[in-house]
């Protein structure tokens, strides 16, 4: 980011830029889509990595300049989800007659998966070996809070 007289000053994508990611939004592979959007044809894969840095640079400084770094999405968004309710409500003959404050267990439980992913505490539900076999998560280590492989159990005929 360019500095101007002590202000910040946003910095666009180039027309190179967004032709490279508009390439790419319509599924083109990136050195195909680098060299379409007018980046050197001597070295596509180059141009279309360090296209991408740029465009991801300025992802997250927009990302930043709204509030959504991880620790905002953390404080607005996570933890009220985690701490989420519904009302239930009681009907007699089309009246509602009662009403009651309830857990939303759907809402904290995907609120939780979700932290327990950025974390990474959440592992995959099945890997493959590089032997092609079917490789299973331990349970996650507490210790270590990192979850481990091994080999799928034989099955039993």
């Amino acid at each position: 980011m360019t500095k101007t007289k002590g202000k910040k000053r946003k910095r666009a994508l180039t027309k190179r830029q967004r032709k490279f990611f508009e390439l790419l939004c319509t599924g083109m592979p990136a050195t195909q889509a680098a060299r379409n959007a007018g980046y050197s044809g001597a070295t596509p894969a180059q141009s279309a990595y360090q296209a991408t840095k740029g465009i991801r640079a300025r992802v997250e400084e927009a990302l930043a300049e709204n509030g959504l770094t991880p620790e905002g999405l953390i404080t607005k968004y996570l933890v009220p989800a985690m701490l989420a309710t519904d009302i239930e409500f009681a009907k007699f003959e089309g009246e509602i007659t009662d009403s009651e404050e309830v857990i939303a267990w759907d809402t904290r439980l995907r609120a939780i998966e979700l932290a327990a992913r950025f974390g990474g505490y959440l592992a995959p539900k099945e890997l493959t070996g590089l032997d092609g076999a079917a490789l299973f998560p331990d349970v996650i280590d507490t210790g270590g809070m990192r979850s481990g492989r091994r080999k799928a159990p034989e099955a039993r005929v």
